[in-house]
């Protein structure tokens, strides 16, 4: 049986050709088209990736460098002779973490530690309240009283005013960056006047008083007469009790009239050592090199990491005691 003659194909017409090319074209694009999603979207887990251990690997850098010199310091004696290094940094506040239930514990347990040659406040502090510093130099008394051939000196980096330095002039010696400023001698009283404020937002504050002078004033109240006159009194009066302090304290040191002393100005590190109110500048480095050669520096600190790294509820606790309550520094 032969073959059935099939008619030869029509030529391609140049519709048709076109049509062809055209899907073949589409088919390349969409392969190309998977290979870029595929190829885009292993880019971006690698860059993921690569984000992710940077940020990992700074945090655990510094995680550990919190504890590469505090870790020694927190977890009982010093096995070489050495130095504690205790920071006072900030504003000394009740709460915050360089009041005094936080400082003193360090200064105790470095104190109690043989190993200990000297120690060594790190001020870098506005000041703050007057009772966190008083209780604070309540313990250093203790510890030269247990201890009376352990030294106990402050280095005053940028700062020491106020209660720092009334902290800080109960060490045994001052010493003090070029470029630092102390000073500040004497109080002050401040709170918040936003009655202006309240009366125009329709808020009052109601205020019953068993006698006149309960309670004192108030944020939401304008100052009385007799508040302002009871807050003067107050504030004279503390000033005057540091002022004393820091001429018993200094005693023959000082090289200042009581009058200029009691100005309540701040003075640089060259103005402070002619008066008297520091003994030596310098810097830490310098200790290291000098007086406490050889001598282990180890900085003491009992916060914790999360502390140290979220330190959110000392800011919050610092605001709205500023807002709510008058402050005496």
């Amino acid at each position: 049986m032969t073959e059935p003659h099939l008619p030869p194909s029509p030529p391609p017409t140049d519709s048709t050709t076109a049509i062809a090319q055209a899907a073949l074209a589409l088919k390349g694009a969409a392969e190309e088209f998977q290979k870029k999603t595929k190829r885009d979207a292993v880019w971006t887990k690698v860059k993921r990736t690569v984000i992710v251990a940077f940020f990992a690997t700074c945090l655990i850098g510094y995680w550990a460098s919190l504890y590469k010199f505090t870790a020694t310091g927190k977890m009982g004696n010093q096995p070489v002779p050495s130095v504690a290094v205790i920071n006072l940094h900030g504003e000394m506040e009740t709460g915050a973490l360089n009041d005094a239930d936080h400082v003193n514990p360090l200064i105790e347990k470095a104190c109690n530690d043989p190993n200990v040659k000297t120690i060594l406040l790190d001020i870098n502090s506005p000041g703050g309240s007057p009772t966190e510093a008083e209780r604070i130099v309540s313990e250093i008394h203790l510890c030269k009283a247990a201890h009376k051939d352990k030294a106990i000196d402050s280095m005053v980096e940028s700062m020491a005013a106020s209660a720092a330095y009334m902290v800080a002039m109960h060490t045994d010696r001052i010493y003090a960056n070029r470029y630092a400023v102390v000073g500040s001698i004497g109080a002050l009283i401040t709170y918040f006047d936003a009655s202006d404020l309240a009366h125009r937002l329709g808020v009052s504050q109601e205020i019953f008083r068993s006698m006149p002078l309960k309670g004192g004033p108030s944020m939401w109240t304008k100052t009385s007469p007799e508040d302002a006159a009871i807050n003067d009194e107050m504030v004279k009066a503390m000033g005057t009790a540091f002022l004393n302090d820091v001429i018993k304290s200094r005693g023959a040191k000082l090289k200042i009239d009581r009058t200029t002393l009691f100005s309540g100005r701040i003075w640089t590190s060259d103005q402070a050592l002619a008066m008297g109110l520091i003994d030596q500048q310098g810097v830490i480095e310098d200790l290291k090199q000098g007086p406490m050669k050889g001598l282990k520096f180890v900085t003491y600190d009992n916060r914790s990491p999360a502390q140290k790294l979220f330190n959110s509820e000392v800011l919050i606790h610092s605001v709205m005691s500023a807002l709510t309550t008058p402050q005496i520094r």
